[in-house]
């Protein structure tokens, strides 16, 4: 039996992501929240490192009442602002035209941003 998010949920999911996103300087970023099945996942970020655009998803429900107490929405959307911290390292990553002096700026931000919040 599906167990469904509450709107609460949503909102602290929503809250907590844009905590992060601030928190760790990305408000360069326009990000959108969404509310869907996304599968056996909890949560996901779809973005387009150009234009600087994310879609962070939770899901509309929990299939299983075992994996329940691994539901939490603001862990979770930690977790998907930490992927857009990476964003850059990633996307640049996956083009085949990469130079070194574009993964070492992506990397020196990653650092930074880790450098002031720990």
């Amino acid at each position: 039996m599906a167990i469904k998010t509450t709107k609460k949920q949503f909102e602290q999911f929503k809250k907590t992501f844009l905590y992060w996103q601030k928190k760790m300087s990305l408000m360069d970023w326009k990000v959108y929240f969404d509310l869907s099945n996304i599968g056996r996942n909890f949560a996901k970020l779809e973005m387009s490192y150009p234009a600087k655009v994310a879609t962070a998803t939770l899901t509309e429900s929990v299939e299983n009442k075992y994996v329940l107490e691994d539901f939490n929405p603001k862990l979770h959307a930690k977790h998907e602002a930490l992927h857009l911290l990476v964003a850059p390292i990633h996307c640049i990553g996956l083009d085949r035209f990469t130079s070194e002096s574009e993964v070492i700026a992506a990397n020196e931000s990653v650092v930074n941003c880790l450098m002031t919040l720990l």
